[in-house]
């Protein structure tokens, strides 16, 4: 388990790496991912629904991402008022 700790400055920087590199790779991979993150957003109050399209999107999507992060990041402290939503579904991480 991996444990990260930062200020919003870094999970800005972060979040714009990575939306850096989807807009880098065309507006189907840019439509792709930004229509992933909707979907899991959309459906994670659906029980069922919800975690077939996590497991599918983490799989076919968001893994990139998960490797960025190292692979095996758990949770994400923030140390001020920043929006991670984009960390959150993307990586699955909890953010406290």
């Amino acid at each position: 388990m991996r444990n990260v700790v930062g200020v919003p400055a870094v999970w800005e920087l972060i979040r714009k790496g990575i939306l850096s590199k989807v807009s880098s790779g065309g507006s189907l991979k840019s439509g792709i991912f930004h229509g992933a993150l909707a979907a899991k957003n959309w459906t994670k109050k659906i029980p069922i629904v919800g975690s077939v399209v996590d497991v599918v999107t983490d799989k076919v999507v968001f893994s990139q991402v998960k490797a960025a992060t190292g692979g095996n990041l758990k949770y994400a402290v923030n140390g001020g008022k920043v929006n991670l939503a984009f960390l959150l579904a993307g990586v699955g991480v909890l953010i406290g």
